[in-house]
């Protein structure tokens, strides 16, 4: 063989093993870009959305309407990424507080570390009615206030208190 085709193979092998090397470095600094946002949308969760979710429940609460607030840092089996940090509010209508969860209207936000945003889900479906479900939008974790948050809640309140 030519010491120019061996020259070539070797540049060919060079090439291959930077590549390798590129692509292992951008996959380390996206993993870590990963685990800073959700690390991001946790504090949110623990400082904003949860403190939000709460204020409503407990002026709820006093009005009759008993909810339950639900949070994650690793998910949970809601079928939709079950290793997502989430928090949810459920509202509890009827007497039976055990019955399943599809029959309980809910906000959550879910955390979707891909695209690196705050997804919401909400549920009208309550028991003996029908209702809507499913992803009602996604934003920055930066764009999360309690305003935002109060205004999610009180649409689905709305909607099953009619």
């Amino acid at each position: 063989m030519k010491e120019s085709t061996r020259e070539q193979i070797d540049r060919i092998f060079e090439l291959n093993a930077e590549k390798k090397r590129q692509d292992q470095k951008a996959r380390a600094e996206k993993e870590l870009r990963d685990a800073a946002f959700v690390l991001e949308f946790i504090e949110c969760g623990e400082f904003i959305i949860k403190p939000a979710m709460e204020a409503i429940a407990d002026y709820a609460r006093a009005k009759g309407l008993e909810s339950r607030i639900e949070s994650s840092e690793r998910g949970t089996n809601s079928g939709w990424n079950s290793a997502a940090p989430e928090y949810s509010i459920r509202f509890i209508l009827g007497e039976n507080q055990f019955g399943p969860e599809y029959q309980q209207p809910y906000v959550r936000i879910v955390c979707d570390q891909q695209a690196h945003k705050a997804v919401f889900h909400e549920s009208t479906i309550g028991p003996g009615r029908g209702g809507q479900s499913g992803q009602t939008g996604s934003i920055p974790v930066e764009e999360i206030s309690e305003d935002l948050i109060h205004s999610r809640i009180l649409r689905v309140l709305a909607e099953i208190m009619q």
